[in-house]
């Protein structure tokens, strides 16, 4: 009995001190109420692995997708893809616009105009989830693009070259290959070295 009581305490104090922290760490979310103009107005998250900058525009929300091993032939960790979500009606344009990191759930939330959409990177897999509510008394209609950027092979400008790691002659940089899609709700890409370095 003594043992149980021993361990009934023990538990209570680290349930307190679990909502304790919580609460203690929420205090440093960042809240946003205004739109971003580029990628530089981002928020980051992640699950140590997957990475995404997110941001909202007036013409939808944003997110750059990295990993943790995106390497390309010129050693320079390469963002993966970038990713937009247009919602009907841009709702993010209202008034009530809102982005806040939410440490202690490892998401972000992005709401106004009655919709609200929260973004996380699952702990456990190498997957993005994008759930999108509205409060509003009517269907949701939004489109998802993504968008690859090397689409040519060119030399590196000498500011992208500093990214090129001990690399001291021309980086070439080449496209990224997208694989035709039998699926609607699948985009397939890849960067492969073209040559060895």
């Amino acid at each position: 009995t003594h043992h149980m009581r021993a361990l009934a305490w023990s538990f209570f104090i680290l349930l307190f001190a679990t909502a304790w922290c919580q609460q203690d760490i929420a205090q440093y979310d960042v809240v946003w109420t205004s739109l971003s103009a580029d990628s530089r107005g981002s928020m980051p998250i992640g699950n140590g692995d997957i990475a995404l900058n997110v941001w909202t525009q007036t013409d939808g929300l944003y997110m750059y997708i990295a990993k943790s091993d995106a390497y390309d032939e010129n050693s320079r960790l390469l963002k993966v893809g970038k990713v937009k979500i247009v919602i009907e009606g841009n709702p993010f344009t209202s008034k009530d616009f809102m982005q806040q990191t939410k440490i202690t759930e490892g998401a972000l939330k992005i709401q106004g105009g009655g919709v609200s959409v929260d973004v996380w990177v699952d702990a456990n897999n190498p997957v993005v989830n994008i759930d999108i509510y509205t409060t509003m008394n009517t269907s949701l209609s939004y489109m998802v693009e993504s968008i690859v950027w090397r689409t040519i092979r060119r030399t590196l400008s000498s500011d992208e070259a500093n990214s090129a790691h001990g690399i001291c002659f021309d980086a070439i940089e080449t496209p990224d290959i997208i694989v035709p899609s039998t699926s609607y709700f699948t985009v397939v890409c890849y960067h492969q070295y073209s040559t060895t370095t």
